[in-house]
């Protein structure tokens, strides 16, 4: 079982102060301006994306991403490892 370090409160706190600062980010950033966002490095949303882990939008030679599609696909994976975990 995997044992979460936060509780369902603080998740939640965690997920409005996200939800605040999106709000104020432009629709579509990229992987320099998405990554402060994860709080992770440019490299990891490049791999991320290459995996398939993340979705991007594709636009001629550029990617770009919707903050709040990246951190639905996300929260979704991190459910599903957990369901996993538990089974």
């Amino acid at each position: 079982m995997v044992e979460s370090l936060l509780t369902p409160a603080e998740l939640n706190q965690l997920g409005l102060v996200i939800a605040e600062r999106l709000a104020l980010q432009p629709l579509l950033v990229d992987c320099v301006e998405l990554a402060p966002l994860l709080s992770v490095s440019v490299e990891t949303v490049k791999r991320y994306t290459a995996k398939g882990q993340i979705p991007c939008v594709r636009i001629g030679r550029r990617v770009l991403y919707q903050p709040e599609a990246v951190l639905a696909a996300l929260a979704e994976a991190t459910v599903n490892e957990r369901r996993v975990a538990d089974e």
